[in-house]
């Protein structure tokens, strides 16, 4: 600071003093804690409690003898978990006692213990949780303990010494209440970062937009494992900057982990969607005596594809398999190892670096991430590869494709193809799509749906130079009927609202 502002130069001498002294000053605070308190065995050990803590309490969330901690500690976080495995990181990086085999092989071994807890042992707890399904009918007669008696007494406060069952050498109070509900109605659940992972039906990404061509999803799933592997092979180099405990500056590294914790998640893009992949890939075994959703995904995954245009041979099941594939690589696998280790990179940069590239790293799994105002809902995707079903059909077999519409509509996809002004127009290059086969159209000589017969050469006379969209949404069974219904509804539920107001519709006149 000295170097940059001399005396002389227009900056007071005690403005350069207080700077220095306020940097110096943090700058032995954080150092005394890195080298005395964080590079300790105490802090791994902290490390894996913040750690197994939250698996243990998720995998036995109900339980009636995990309620009191949920009373002192409040529901199970992320943030906790993510810290210690951020401690956990920082130690293999740097601390010297580690074994040899992990010494020299730090930054890999990080990456094993980033894939193992957030991939292995969350499905452990996640099958354990599952495996205990009646942990959320806590009853009196199944709960041996007592707990359920010592809630019932008085307001519910009790000392730690009766739920220990022994005495202690101070005197502390658990509101057991506080553990009946996990859920703060204080706050939007959008704003937890422990929702993620389950998000609702709609797109987020490129990979879960079925309507994307996967010709334009490739290119940037090879993109992006690229730059994963050139910032790989940057933090694994043996000259690499963040090999050097002697270039740690550990309150950036603070600064970096508190950046992951509150903005990683808004910055790192949405993670990897499990429920939006698993009921898409599932919906064959779900077909099985269900209806609805279910029965018309796996519809459509048994469906022909072809890759990029010109490959034979495999379903819509194949292709959505490589695209959830690909979004896990991404979006679970790549975004942890980002997630935990850029802290690591950061606290070996200068200040205007460490600016820059906080911002930057993220950019990495944000490739791939859709606009609000793009994202699609699951049904219109259906609808919309049902059209390219019949696209390919009368692209392929021309006059003689029958039958002509390889998968009908359902009433509600034929009802979403109707437009509103005051959406976004999901629809629009397919609404305005004519067939060259519909400018003459008593060259076709298939039937319009299976099932269905022809009356006569001249049935489809009516559909001249109709879009391919309407054509198909007219072929839709009980559509027709679907829409006078709805029509009916809102005409009544407009008369009603006049009525409710006292204006009479049939004379045009207030009512006296």
């Amino acid at each position: 600071v000295f170097r940059r502002y001399p005396r002389g130069s227009g900056v007071p001498s005690a403005m350069v003093d207080l700077v220095v002294l306020f940097y110096d000053g943090a700058h032995a605070v954080t150092d005394f804690l890195f080298k005395y308190i964080f590079q300790s065995d105490l802090m791994l050990f902290v490390g894996f409690v913040l750690v197994l803590q939250w698996h243990a309490r998720v995998a036995f969330l109900n339980e009636p003898w995990m309620k009191p901690v949920h009373a002192v500690l409040g529901p199970p976080r992320r943030n906790m978990r993510r810290f210690g495995l951020d401690i956990i990181v920082l130690q293999v990086f740097y601390d010297p006692d580690m074994p040899q085999i992990i010494e020299s092989r730090r930054y890999i071994t990080s990456i094993a213990m980033i894939l193992f807890e957030t991939i292995v042992l969350c499905k452990i707890s996640e099958w354990v949780a599952e495996q205990r399904p009646h942990a959320n009918l806590i009853t009196e007669e199944s709960n041996a303990e007592g707990y359920q008696e010592m809630e019932d007494a008085d307001d519910g406060r009790r000392r730690l010494s009766q739920i220990l069952g022994m005495s202690t050498p101070f005197h502390f109070e658990i509101n057991m209440n506080e553990a009946e509900s996990l859920e703060d109605p204080r706050w939007d659940k959008d704003a937890d970062p422990d929702n993620d992972g389950k998000a609702d039906d709609g797109t987020e990404n490129l990979y879960m937009d079925l309507t994307t061509p996967i010709s334009g999803i490739v290119p940037v799933f090879f993109i992006q494992i690229f730059l994963l592997m050139f910032y790989n092979r940057d933090m694994n180099a043996p000259d690499s900057d963040s090999k050097d405990v002697n270039n740690v500056e550990f309150g950036y590294w603070l600064v970096g982990v508190l950046i992951q914790l509150y903005a990683g998640e808004l910055q790192l893009g949405k993670p990897y969607n499990r429920w939006f992949w698993s009921s898409l890939l599932n919906a064959q075994k779900l077909d099985e005596g269900a209806e609805g959703v279910c029965e018309n995904t796996a519809a459509v995954s048994r469906q022909q594809s072809k890759f990029y245009d010109c490959i034979p041979g495999i379903t819509y099941q194949h292709e959505w398999t490589a695209r959830s594939w690909m979004d896990y690589l991404v979006n679970s696998v790549a975004r942890d190892i980002i997630m935990f280790t850029f802290p690591i990179m950061l606290c070996v940069e200068e200040p205007m670096d460490f600016v820059k590239d906080c911002t930057a790293i993220f950019f990495l799994t944000t490739l791939d991430d859709t606009d609000f105002e793009k994202q699609k809902d699951r049904a219109k995707m259906l609808t919309r590869l049902k059209f390219n079903m019949c696209y390919e059909r009368l692209k392929e077999q021309g006059t003689a494709a029958d039958p002509i519409i390889p998968l009908p509509f359902t009433v509600d996809e034929a009802a979403s193809v109707e437009e509103n002004p005051m959406e976004w127009d999901q629809f629009e290059t397919q609404r305005h799509f004519v067939s060259p086969f519909f400018k003459n159209p008593q060259r076709l000589k298939g039937r319009a749906v299976e099932g269905l017969e022809r009356t006569g050469p001249d049935d489809f006379d009516q559909y001249k130079d109709v879009s391919l969209l309407n054509f198909m949404q007219a072929h839709t069974t009980g559509y027709h009927e679907d829409k006078k219904n709805r029509e009916e509804d809102q005409k009544r539920g407009v008369r009603a609202a006049f009525d409710a107001c006292g204006w009479d519709e049939e004379n045009k006149a207030w009512a006296s």
